[in-house]
């Protein structure tokens, strides 16, 4: 009896793997109308910081990046908004092309481990300037840019600072707003106003 409910466990644990989307594996372009379709808790918004359009949930149990899973986490004690999030983002909601996401993380351990995740596969990463002991980095892989920044700027209702980390890996060239004009500032562009590259001493 032992043996079949640890045999059931196993089989439990490989599907509920298996059913999260492994967001590195997405490609800048393709279609993603069907798995828009069934992300669970997701609506269509506009990310406020770039302004990209973009499929949002605060469920990230459904995802995960390479060996990094994700959890669903609101922060303990923390303000309205300070929980976990993201969003994917597409050229339009018609066609549905991925261009890439954004992951904004509240989970200390999850941030932590993302980071050391993108450390091993990428390699060392170029160094940005970041404030409040921060710390943000750009690593560019293939065609896509993958912008990377942590912070103890938010603080919580008891005013202890708290990490929050942000990671956007986009289609080089993606500009802001989705915009085609090539007067309008690119999603690195604007990282880089926000967060100079650090000089090399």
């Amino acid at each position: 009896m032992k043996k079949l409910l640890s045999f059931l466990f196993c089989i439990f644990l490989m599907v509920s793997c298996q059913s999260q989307i492994d967001l590195e594996g997405l490609t800048p372009g393709e279609d993603i109308s069907t798995l828009a379709k069934n992300l669970k808790e997701t609506r269509e918004d506009r990310e406020p910081n770039y302004g990209l359009l973009g499929y949002r949930t605060e469920n990230l149990d459904q995802y995960k990046f390479g060996e990094v899973s994700f959890s669903k986490y609101e922060l303990p004690e923390g303000h309205l908004l300070d929980y976990s999030r993201s969003y994917l983002f597409v050229d339009n909601f018609k066609k549905n092309r991925y261009l890439g996401f954004r992951l904004t993380l509240v989970n200390e351990k999850e941030g932590n481990q993302l980071l050391d995740y993108l450390r091993k596969q990428y390699g060392e990463p170029e160094v940005h300037e970041a404030s409040n002991n921060g710390q943000a980095y750009v690593w560019y892989v293939k065609d896509q840019w993958i912008l990377f920044s942590q912070d103890h700027i938010s603080i919580d209702k008891k005013g202890n600072p708290f990490l929050t980390t942000n990671l956007i890996v986009v289609k080089q060239g993606t500009r802001v707003v989705n915009s085609t004009d090539p007067k309008v500032f690119t999603i690195l562009e604007s990282f880089n106003m926000a967060y100079p590259k650090k000089e090399k001493e």
